[in-house]
């Protein structure tokens, strides 16, 4: 718990914030008090990082990584624009390299390993917590991302579905979407499930991201065949607590 954490964690804080306020959004009872102190604890951890930030500099492990789903979390979680956030994407960008794509500075697979997943992550931001004075250089910044997302070769379902993402959060058309969508389908199981590579055993976290990217950010209907198959393998692998 609470004592043990020194840190915010993506996993541990920030995807769980999300998942609150999607339930809070569907009319979900949550507990408001323990909301609050989540999203505390996550600016008190990186209020210390503000400065370092703005240096270009970043103290916490994980770099844009961390940062991005902290972002996404304080987002979820209802917390404006301020200083803390302007450093955070200010760091960011100066983490963007020549061809568009945003790199890792952590290797943790499956959910940060590679360039997809940070450019991702970082376009979210980006657009959760735009700096006003910066619209046009950012305007530029997402659009040499779009461009390195549509020639990037992605190789597993991370990579498949933050691609996905991130080209969706980069303003990329329905069109240019598509083949992306369907190479997402593509790798679906005979089960229903996703496999995070070719051959290995399959996981919720693997399908769950994948059925994520291909509604949110694929506009697939809930109700297509693909989706109620992985929806249908969750449901019937979930554990009982």
């Amino acid at each position: 718990g609470w004592k043990a954490r020194r840190c915010v964690s993506c996993h541990s804080n920030s995807l769980p914030q999300m998942a609150v306020a999607l339930a809070r959004k569907k009319g979900f009872a949550v507990n408001e008090e323990q909301g609050q102190k989540e999203l505390g604890f996550a600016i008190a951890t990186d209020e210390p990082v503000l400065e370092p930030n703005r240096l270009g500099a970043s103290p916490i492990g994980g770099g844009s990584d961390t940062l991005g789903y902290t972002l996404m979390g304080m987002a979820a979680a209802g917390a404006p624009a301020d200083a803390l956030t302007d450093a955070h994407i200010h760091f960011m960008s100066l983490n963007q390299y020549p061809d568009g794509a945003f790199r890792n500075g952590s290797y943790r697979p499956p959910s940060e390993y590679g360039p997809f997943t940070t450019t991702a992550v970082a376009l979210r931001s980006i657009k959760l917590y735009p700096i006003p004075g910066r619209r046009e250089e950012f305007k530029e910044r997402v659009e040499r991302a779009r461009r390195w997302l549509l020639s990037a070769k992605a190789s597993s379902t991370e990579e498949r579905s933050m691609q996905l993402n991130a080209l969706a959060d980069a303003g990329a058309s329905r069109s240019e979407r598509a083949p992306f969508v369907n190479a997402l389908k593509a790798t679906q199981n005979q089960d229903g499930s996703w496999s995070q590579l070719p051959g290995v055993r399959p996981d919720a976290y693997s399908t769950g991201e994948a059925l994520y990217a291909l509604h949110i950010s694929g506009s697939v209907p809930v109700s297509d065949p693909v989706y109620q198959k992985g929806v249908q393998w969750l449901l019937r692998n979930q554990l009982e607590d």
